[in-house]
């Protein structure tokens, strides 16, 4: 038997507040407005009148890095 060793840093993905990403699933671009561990507070870009949602950090690429 081999023994893999999995290392989870390679999954992680770090985002914060004011950065742009899309949805791997659907391709919807949002706008972060806070993290917390493994979730994403959304404010979408394409529909203005949606209000923000959660997803989850690993569904999400970033497109743009916001300002500092």
């Amino acid at each position: 038997m081999i023994a893999a060793l999995y290392d989870e840093s390679v999954s992680v993905r770090f985002f914060r507040a004011g950065d742009t990403v899309r949805c791997q699933h659907n391709g919807e671009i949002c706008v972060v407005i806070w993290t917390r561990e493994d979730w994403l507070w959304l404010d979408p870009v394409e529909y203005t009148d949606a209000a923000p949602f959660t997803g989850r950090i690993h569904d999400y690429d970033l497109v743009r890095r916001g300002l500092p």
